[in-house]
């Protein structure tokens, strides 16, 4: 059996995609320097970032953050363009 290691975090094959999932949501969250944020994003591109980290839903950020599906739409765009991913899987 081989070990895989992310950070202080190792990781047995096969790999567990929800424990996966987890342990880089757990990373991005610690790891992401919140000024190197603020000089990326909007504060309301972080908000909606740290929702998506959370896996959290189009229309579950939407009614959280009080804000309509397609400003959610539009913020998760710019987000995806700024870290030039094309997809979900590529930006967490």
């Amino acid at each position: 059996m081989s070990i895989k290691r992310l950070q202080d975090h190792f990781i047995l094959k096969p790999i567990n995609g929800q424990y996966l999932l987890e342990t880089i949501q757990q990373h991005l969250k610690s790891n992401l320097s919140k000024s190197h944020i603020k000089n990326i994003f909007t504060q309301k591109e972080q908000e909606v970032m740290d929702k998506i980290i959370d896996g959290k839903l189009n229309k579950q950020i939407a009614a959280e953050l009080q804000i309509s599906i397609s400003t959610v739409e539009a913020h998760r765009a710019k987000i995806m363009y700024k870290f030039n991913v094309k997809n979900l899987a590529k930006l967490i």
